[in-house]
This record gives C-alpha cells, structure tokens and sequence, in this order.
C-alpha cells in the first residue's frame, strides 16, 4: 500500500478507504522468524555492549557511534522493502534504547533507572506510529509495559505492585486498541494481544498462594489505574457493541484479579502437608482463581474469532494449557511423586489441548454458521 502511494497510483484518500476495510495481515514465515529473531539479538547485544560501559573509547565517542548507528539503522530502513524493512526498523527502535543509555552513561545519570526505559518506550512508539511499523510498535510497547510495571513494583518493594501493574496496564493497552481508528486496524491488533498477554500474566501471578513480601500501595499505581479507566472510559464512549464488551470484561476481570491478589486468609497454605492441610478459605481463592483465569481464556477465544485473530485464540489455547498444568502441579504435587506425577500433568496438558480445540472448533462453527447457510 505504502509503495502505491509512493508510485502516485492511489492517492492518500484512497488508500486511507482501503484500509479501513481490511486488516493487516501478513503470512509468518521462516524469513520474518530469522529475521525478528536476528533483529531482537542484535538489539540486546547493541545494548549490551553500551551496558558494558567500554573504557576503549571516551563516553562522548560512543555515545556519538551509537548514534551514528541508530541514524544509519532509521534511514537505511526506508530504502528497504517488506519483511526486510520490518526488520531493519525493529532495529531502529531498538537502537534508540541504546542511545538512551548511552546518553545516560555519558551524563553520569545511573543507568538502571525506570525513567530510562520510559524515555526508550517513548522515542519507539513514536517511530513506530511515524513509519507504520509493526516491529516497531512491539519494542514501544513492550518498553512501556516494562517501565510500568517495573516501577510500580520498585515503588511497592511487593509482589502486589507488579500484579496490579500487569492487570491494569491490559485494560490500558485494551483502550488503547479500542480508540485507534479503522484505519489503523493493523496497530490496533497488535495493541489487543499485548493487552490479552498481560491479563493473562496478571491472573496468572494472583492465582499462585506462595508470595510473603506483599509490599506497598505506591502512587504511581494509582495515577495509572486512573489513566487506564479514564482510557476505558473514553474507549467505551468510541467504541461499537463488540468493543464495549471487550473493555467492560476486560476491566472486571482486572478487578477480579487484583481482589484475589489482596485477599490473602489469615491462615497460610501449607503444601507440604498436602491438600489436607489447605483451609476452606484456600479452597475458595483457589476456586475463584480458576474460575476467572478460564473465563479470561473463554473470552479472549471469543474475541480471537469474531475479529478474525488467530494469534488471540492461539494465545488463550496456550494459556489455558500453562495454567492448567502450573496449578495441577501446585495442587498434586504434595500428594504424589514420581512417574505418578509426570503421568497426571501429561494427561492433565493432553485433555486441556483437546477440550481447548474443542471449544475453538465450536467457536469458529457458531461464529460462521455451516456452509450455504442463508439468513
């Protein structure tokens, strides 16, 4: 679409009309994992190498060789096509995060600082959205969930900050989908998964019943569930049916997450008793736990199908499989050893991808109807 508008065959009207009809999708092949996978080894050996601090060199000669790099990485980029250029502007962000730090050495500004990855987050997402790049738009974003997250619970010195923070950066992440305009279909998509992972990341980390050092309220949490439901709350005004019952379910199982995460009963679990040894209020959280981990898989399949992601139904199959198997282990484990243990996880995975199948294939013939249908 890019190079017809570069070739004067379609004006920017039109193509903007194209867009907005379809969504973005690309086939994954070996080419994109060698290259993605090159590119993000790169960037953290790029990194790396400005970590390490090189005495060879002053600051002000690696800081400007840095930048030389990053500039020749940016304008190379657009000399190139396709997967190839998709890689090469992943390395352009991700060679912004060196120049950040690398600046940071030069000035003496400690290193290992959040704000860092703040400012890396910023200049990525930025670029990204300047140059409609995909790859881009994943360092941005995976730089952001990094810096909130991490100091959120830097700031807690506790597990409930980190928790708080992941549950909460998905209803943010989620909004943000949900405001991008059709003709950013493409980003948007992109926005949702990052939002499905981090809900599941959340939920995941409040299920589990062995955490002591809980932490603080900080206030930058706060400040950031109130951007996030000030964002859902802006999503939910823009938004069509579908997308209102995305935020809204999104939000509640936010909430249902970080309840489980403070409700703590005053009696500990004890595993290496067994299941015997577990309290009536460990039951009931670790029923509740489930119950909501499953109907963020269900509803995160729903969404994968009736918007035509793949790679959302992919991830809920996939994370209904991990938390299955995580909390099987957590339960059975003190109660059972040896081959006994490794052959009721396995049939424990085995039946979770079948039933998750399953409920996909069933999705997908609701969703579609049978073939020659009429309505």
């Amino acid at each position: 679409m890019h190079r017809w508008e570069r070739d004067g065959l379609i004006d920017g009207p039109t193509a903007t009309a194209i867009r907005g009809r379809y969504v973005e999708q690309h086939r994954f092949g070996f080419a994109q994992l060698a290259l993605g996978l090159g590119g993000s080894l790169v960037v953290v050996g790029l990194i790396w190498l400005v970590a390490s601090n090189l005495d060879l060199v002053s600051p002000l000669v690696r800081f400007a060789i840095v930048v030389l790099i990053w500039l020749a990485l940016m304008f190379g980029s657009e000399r190139l096509d396709g997967a190839v250029a998709g890689a090469g502007r992943l390395l352009t962000a991700g060679a912004f995060g060196a120049v950040v730090f690398q600046a940071a050495q030069s000035l003496q500004v400690p290193a290992y600082e959040p704000k860092l990855v703040l400012a890396w987050a910023v200049g990525a997402l930025v670029y990204a959205y300047a140059v409609r790049s995909h790859a881009a738009l994943v360092v941005g974003l995976g730089a952001l969930t990094v810096w909130f997250v991490w100091q959120s619970a830097e700031t807690a010195n506790g597990i409930i900050g980190f928790i708080a923070a992941l549950l909460f950066a998905a209803v943010l992440a989620l909004a943000g989908a949900l405001l991008h305009p059709s003709s950013w279909a493409s980003f948007a998509g992109v926005w949702r998964f990052v939002a499905a992972a981090l809900l599941f990341a959340g939920l995941f980390a409040s299920s589990l019943p062995n955490y002591d050092d809980r932490g603080e309220w900080p206030v930058v949490l706060t400040i950031g569930i109130v951007v996030a439901l000030v964002a859902a709350a802006a999503a939910v005004v823009r938004a069509d049916r579908l997308g209102r019952l995305e935020i809204a379910g999104a939000s509640v199982l936010a909430v249902a997450g970080l309840g489980l995460a403070l409700w703590w009963p005053g009696d500990s679990m004890d595993t290496a008793n067994g299941v015997q040894a577990l309290s009536a209020a460990m039951w009931v959280r670790t029923g509740l736990s489930l119950v909501v981990y499953l109907a963020a898989v269900v509803g995160v399949a729903l969404i994968g199908e009736r918007r035509d992601a793949p790679s959302l139904t992919a991830l809920a199959m996939a994370a209904v499989v991990i938390f299955t198997t995580v909390q099987a282990w957590a339960v059975f484990a003190p109660i059972i050893s040896g081959a006994t243990l490794f052959l009721v996880v396995g049939l424990i995975m085995l039946a979770s991808g079948v039933l998750a199948e399953r409920t996909r294939r069933q999705l997908a013939k609701d969703d579609h109807g049978p073939i020659g249908a009429t309505a």
